[in-house]
C-alpha cells in the first residue's frame, strides 16, 4: 500500500501489522486543536488519560504482553509525564511501567521548539500554556526529560530518539486561513539508550 493511493493512510496501523505480523499496534490520540481551542488540561491531565486508557485495556494484567511505545511531539511530552507518574503511583501503574520495553521517541521537542510561528494560534486561548510550555530552554522540559530518562534506565526501558536534521514544513494563522512554511532548522539523528527489546508496539 502506497501513501498517495490512500487518503486516510496511516503507517502504524495500515502498514506496520503487514511488516511485523506478530504485533498488535495500539493507537491513542488526544486533543491537538490548537486555533480557537477551549481546551484547559495540563500535560498531568493528558499523561492521567493515557495511564487510565492503558489500565481500561487490560495493562495491568498478568497476561498482558510487552510494550513498545512509539512517540511523536507533544505525545513525548506528555508519555515522560506519564512515566513520572507511573513511577510514583501504587501497583497497578508500577506494572504497566515495568511491561514497557522500549520507547521510540519521534521528533520530541525535549528540549523546546521556536514558538513565534505557534503563539499567535493560541493568543488568548485556555491552551496557551501547552505551547509556553515548548519553548527553548524551557526548565520544566529539561527537568522532565532528565527525571523521565532516569525511571526509564532503572526499569531497564530502551529509548530512540529521531529527530530531523533539515527544515521542514509547519504552520501559521494568516487570518482566516493556515498556511505552511519553513520552520527554522532542526537537527535529523538517532539516539539509542540501553539495550532491551520489546515484542508489542502501542501507542
Amino acid at each position: 500500500m502506497h501513501r498517495d493511493s490512500e487518503a486516510n493512510f496511516v503507517w502504524l496501523r495500515d502498514r506496520l501489522p503487514r511488516d511485523i505480523p506478530a504485533i498488535r499496534p495500539i493507537i491513542y490520540g488526544y486533543d491537538t486543536q490548537l486555533v480557537q481551542s477551549e481546551s484547559v488540561q495540563t500535560t498531568d491531565d493528558l499523561a492521567l488519560s493515557f495511564i487510565a486508557r492503558l489500565k481500561s485495556i487490560g495493562k495491568t494484567l498478568l497476561s498482558a504482553k510487552p510494550l513498545v511505545i512509539i512517540a511523536h511531539s507533544l505525545g513525548g511530552i506528555l508519555l515522560r509525564t506519564a512515566l513520572i507518574q507511573m513511577a510514583s503511583s501504587g501497583d497497578e501503574e508500577t506494572f504497566i511501567l515495568k511491561s514497557i520495553k522500549m520507547i521510540i521517541f519521534f521528533g520530541v521537542p525535549s528540549k523546546g521548539m521556536h514558538m513565534s510561528h505557534l503563539l499567535p494560534m493560541v493568543e488568548g486561548q485556555p491552551n496557551r500554556h501547552l505551547v509556553e510550555l515548548l519553548s527553548p530552554g524551557s526548565s520544566l522540559l529539561s527537568s522532565l526529560s532528565q527525571h523521565s530518562s532516569n525511571i526509564a534506565t532503572l526499569n531497564g526501558i530502551r529509548q530512540i530518539s529521531a529527530y530531523e536534521t533539515k527544515r521542514s514544513r509547519t504552520t501559521k494563522v494568516s487570518w482566516p486561513l493556515i498556511t505552511s512554511l519553513f520552520a527554522p532548522r532542526v537537527d535529523i539523528s538517532l539516539e539509542v539508550r540501553n539495550r532491551q527489546l520489546g515484542t508489542q508496539w502501542a501507542i
